[in-house]
């Protein structure tokens, strides 16, 4: 019984085959021989012929196969990448192919459009995903082409990308030019952006609170001062300021300058409290007997008397203290 060719062929994962292909598939080093199957099998309608050299197995195929078998190496990327990752809105019939050549072919009523890509970026394959049987350029690979390939360009969603891995694959292009492009859109997108722009709080139930000021210690939560307030979080812009007169303004606000300045993240826990006094009294009480330092603890003074430099160095000796 003869070898079943046809049979290879449909077990085989891929939907287009190049003539190399299905010499390698059928293990047939005669290229006459394997000319003439060709030529049989497409004429009895069981492999279809898509264009000179390529063929398929029916008209059923992966059209981004197609893409990237016609010219090789290459990739499928710009509009048709970024359409599908939500970067930019505007529908396209063709599909977009970077490669060593610009054309622009038709196969099967699809339009395909190659885009020349200097061969030391092309054969580069950080932000290329490999899939079963093409490639594709991710979001962010997409993203450098189209600005490789345009001057000007606009994009719709700038939240689709991943801007550490733009970073991270943009110096394989070498190109000054599209580093200050990508830092205009990047500054484009912190504007456009609210996640990335802004902190978001919880709005206040009323104006009654009790809080916890702390830092960051290695990924816990380390309090150093404990407070409540009438005017809810508008207590905090009392800090900034730090008026001297004010002897707990100027020692939260010095404490909080210092640890900016060791390169300590601070951060506020508050909550609505009905009896904020003695709430505040109770965190506190709690916290000593964990014999964590508060800032509450440490000794006040009379604004008309002290020294405020001598002030100054006794709350910044207290925050170099439990912050080392």
């Amino acid at each position: 019984m003869g070898k079943d060719y046809i049979l290879d062929l449909m077990r085989s994962k891929k939907t287009i085959f190049t003539f190399k292909d299905l010499i390698l598939l059928w293990a047939e080093s005669d290229v006459n021989f394997v000319k003439k199957k060709i030529h049989r099998y497409v004429k009895a309608g069981k492999m279809n012929a898509v264009r000179r050299g390529i063929y398929s197995k029916d008209k059923n195929y992966d059209k981004y196969e197609l893409a990237t078998k016609i010219y090789t190496p290459s990739y499928v990327s710009m509009e048709t990448a970024l359409g599908a990752a939500g970067v930019t809105f505007q529908l396209y019939g063709q599909i977009f192919i970077a490669s060593y050549t610009t054309k622009e072919i038709e196969c099967d009523g699809q339009k395909y459009s190659y885009k020349k890509i200097k061969d030391a970026i092309l054969t580069n394959q950080i932000g290329i995903e490999s899939r079963e049987n093409y490639s594709i350029a991710s979001p962010e690979r997409a993203f450098l082409d189209v600005i490789y390939l345009n001057k000007d360009y606009h994009f719709d969603n700038f939240s689709a990308l991943n801007w550490e891995k733009v970073r991270e694959i943009l110096p394989i292009y070498n190109n000054k030019r599209m580093e200050k492009k990508v830092g205009e859109y990047f500054k484009k997108h912190k504007i456009e952006s609210f996640d990335t722009s802004y902190q978001e709080i919880i709005f206040p139930e009323n104006s009654n609170i009790v809080y916890i000021i702390g830092f960051d210690d290695s990924g816990k939560f380390k309090p150093f001062y404990v407070g409540e307030s009438g005017r809810n979080i508008g207590r905090f812009g009392d800090y900034i300021s730090a008026q001297f007169s004010a002897q707990t303004d100027f020692k939260v606000g010095i404490a909080v300058k210092r640890l900016m300045e060791l390169e300590k993240k601070v951060i506020i826990k508050y909550r609505n409290s009905e009896n904020k006094r003695k709430e505040q009294d109770v965190i506190i009480r709690k916290l000593r007997n964990k014999k964590i330092k508060l800032l509450n603890d440490v000794s006040g003074y009379n604004y008309k008397t002290a020294n405020k430099e001598a002030e100054t160095k006794k709350v910044r000796s207290f925050i170099d203290e439990i912050a080392r």
